[in-house]
């Protein structure tokens, strides 16, 4: 086996191993979901039912939200099911897509998601530091908890961006 097929094997199996985490997340905070819709169910049959909706569970239907859409957004990088406009990229050769994509993980992606999570280290330590909740009185606490989403969704889309970006230049160098 040459030291080139070797490397290969080795580019597929670490991008694989992450692909694994990013999926694996993805199947656990799918479940979010499930959750919210069993909460907005209870907070319909409170409110319009027995005249009494709840404040805590309308701030849980945001923070279920947010968990699956700030996750998902990986799991669709893994599982190329996010939407994009391919006006451009579905004109061009293999190769040169392989190129845009590279590009756009460098240039673009990477970039974006570092400026969040810096971003949102300062903003999510001051809400632990302080043990924030929310500011009604009859609303969840631990409101550091559904910010800390923000740099873990983000640290697992860089996951799914560097098993992206170790796919195209594998395929880019192979020829694929």
């Amino acid at each position: 086996m040459s030291h080139t097929t070797s490397s290969h094997k080795v580019d597929s199996a670490i991008a694989d191993m992450l692909d694994n985490i990013v999926l694996a997340a993805g199947k656990i905070f799918a479940w979010s979901y499930v959750i919210l819709m069993l909460v907005i169910i209870t907070q319909v049959v409170l409110r319009y039912g027995f005249n009494h909706g709840m404040v805590v569970l309308e701030e849980l239907q945001w923070h279920l939200y947010a968990i699956g859409v700030m996750f998902g957004v990986s799991y669709a990088q893994v599982t190329n099911s996010h939407i994009r406009v391919d006006l451009i990229h579905m004109r061009l050769s293999r190769r040169a897509q392989r190129l845009w994509e590279i590009f756009g993980i460098l240039f673009l992606m990477f970039p974006f998601i570092y400026v969040v999570f810096d971003a949102s280290l300062p903003f999510v330590y001051d809400s632990w530091r302080i043990n924030e909740s929310s500011a009604s009185p009859t609303g969840l606490p631990y409101r550091w908890l559904i910010k800390s989403v923000i740099p873990l969704s983000f640290g697992l889309l860089f996951i799914a961006g560097l098993s992206r970006l170790i796919r195209d230049v594998k395929g880019l160098i192979k020829g694929e």
